[in-house]
């Protein structure tokens, strides 16, 4: 942006670079940040100790930010912390509690900080 502000005056424009608008190419989806949902599970789990389920993760985060959601927002908030915390299981930074098969609906998969990465103190 520098260079086509100097460059204008040559040219006899004049122009002025806070008028213009950032285009954003990925529309904002969610309530939080890039990384705020990955950082925020890590923080829930770290805060609670103990294995948490995604609707308690999901209340954690939320809470966290003072963030109220309605339900399709809530749903849609839901279903990209289960995608942030599978991520986070593929880097090795949570685990699950019990692995849970495909078909099994007995209980809820919990989730709890690696305890590898995250020794307790």
């Amino acid at each position: 942006m520098a260079h086509i502000a100097a460059l204008m005056p040559l040219l006899g424009v004049r122009f002025d670079p806070a008028a213009l608008k950032p285009i954003r190419t990925l529309p904002k989806v969610g309530p939080l940040g890039y990384g705020d949902v990955r950082a925020g599970i890590l923080a829930v789990l770290r805060a609670n100790g103990g294995s948490l389920t995604y609707v308690e993760l999901a209340d954690g985060v939320l809470e966290k930010h003072g963030i109220t959601l309605d339900v399709p927002a809530r749903r849609h908030f839901l279903q990209k912390l289960r995608e942030a915390t599978h991520a986070l299981a593929r880097q090795g930074a949570v685990e699950r509690e019990s692995a849970l098969k495909f078909s099994e609906f007995a209980g809820l998969q919990r989730w709890r900080l690696s305890q590898t990465l995250f020794r307790p103190r």
